[in-house]
């Protein structure tokens, strides 16, 4: 007995080592080599429909919608000026979506791309987006991966629900542990469904949110799409999938899209790369980025899900289109102008009507802190 925990002992201790050299190899990138939209397969360009649920523009939207102007998206608010509150308002959200659907995305494979609009912001351009999803789900739900399943169901059941791929002691032996009790859950691996950040073809999404629509309407109880979101995955993976038919919904186990940031921060490392839109200094500056040095990947997406709300603004002031780049004073100068005119030329579509709404009717111009400090 004595000789089999000195065995254990030392195999935690070389898995616990091994780790460690894992992270520490993913601390101290060179210059960020970006994906490579031109490697992944295009048929044809799929239309994408990209949507911000938002009833009104508290300035947390308009930091997000800052960075999808800056990186040529086109949003579209769904249920803009809604006054519903609670069950209402989570219904109105999802019939919102629905309609649409229903009304606007003709193609079945046009993709719908759909964030939370308070507290994400987008570090990538379109095609980046459509490229990787294309590489990674082509033909499925794609969605962020979280570390803590919330609210918590019985269908947050691990022993049913798909491992990560990230290496199993990827934090050490203590590895996938956390839970309500210990609070550890920044050492475990992403792999429960968060629906802040969500990717997917016209013809799932329309059966999808039919099915959301009904559930919410018959099961008062359920506060968000999230627990939904959480029970569509579980039931889908009870059985193995088989050659003609696999789980429609996807994690995005590795952030490779979708950093969900709640006990995630530690993970994250300020990187210099080229981002793949056109500004006054592109081939020749270096943006700051996020980075997730555990996975190795250059999400698109960041998400700031609870306890994480508190970096909103710590964080901001140190990305590039506020900070300006990694330039000379006269080059940030350049840049910032740059983004700054991008947005008073941008706003968002209303769904419901097609009303046109500039930024500056948005009222997103009257807060100084969105344009960062001046170098």
């Amino acid at each position: 007995m004595a000789s089999t925990r000195v065995h254990l002992s030392i195999l935690g201790a070389l898995l616990f080592l091994t780790s460690l050299a894992f992270l520490r190899r993913q601390t101290h990138p060179l210059t960020l080599a970006l994906f490579d939209s031109s490697s992944a397969r295009l048929p044809r360009e799929p239309k994408l429909h990209f949507l911000l649920p938002a009833t009104n523009s508290p300035y947390e939207f308009c930091k997000t919608l800052l960075t999808t102007l800056v990186n040529d998206y086109e949003p579209i608010v769904i249920n803009w000026g809604s006054k519903a509150r609670d069950s209402a308002a989570r219904i109105e959200k999802i019939a919102g979506v629905h309609d649409y659907i229903v009304n606007n995305v003709t193609e079945e494979d046009d993709l719908v791309f759909m964030i939370d609009a308070f507290d994400i912001w987008i570090q990538q351009p379109p095609s980046v987006l459509v490229s990787k999803y294309l590489a990674l789900a082509e033909n499925r739900i794609l969605i962020g991966a979280d570390k803590a399943c919330w609210p918590w169901v019985d269908e947050c059941d691990m022993s049913v629900l798909p491992q990560s791929t990230l290496p199993a002691f990827v934090y050490g032996p203590g590895t996938d542990e956390g839970n309500v009790e210990n609070n550890r859950y920044r050492y475990n691996r992403p792999q429960w469904v968060n629906s802040g950040t969500i990717i997917v073809p016209k013809s799932l999404i329309l059966p999808l949110y039919v099915d959301l629509l009904n559930q919410t309407l018959t099961l008062p109880h359920i506060r968000d799409d999230q627990t939904i979101f959480t029970t569509i995955y579980y039931h889908e993976n009870l059985n193995p999938p088989t050659l003609e038919l696999h789980p429609t919904l996807a994690i995005d186990f590795e952030s490779d899209l979708f950093q969900v940031l709640a006990h995630s921060e530690d993970d994250m490392s300020w990187v210099r790369g080229k981002t793949a839109i056109e500004h006054p200094l592109k081939g020749t500056g270096e943006e700051r980025l996020l980075w997730n040095r555990v996975s190795g990947k250059l999400p698109l997406a960041i998400h700031f899900n609870g306890q994480a709300k508190k970096t909103l603004k710590l964080w901001w002031h140190k990305m590039w289109w506020s900070t300006g780049g990694e330039g000379s004073k006269e080059e940030r100068v350049k840049v910032k102008n740059w983004v700054k005119a991008k947005a008073r030329a941008g706003g968002v579509t209303v769904a419901e009507d097609g009303r046109w709404i500039s930024w500056e009717k948005l009222g997103c111009e009257a807060d100084p802190a969105i344009w960062g400090n001046e170098p």
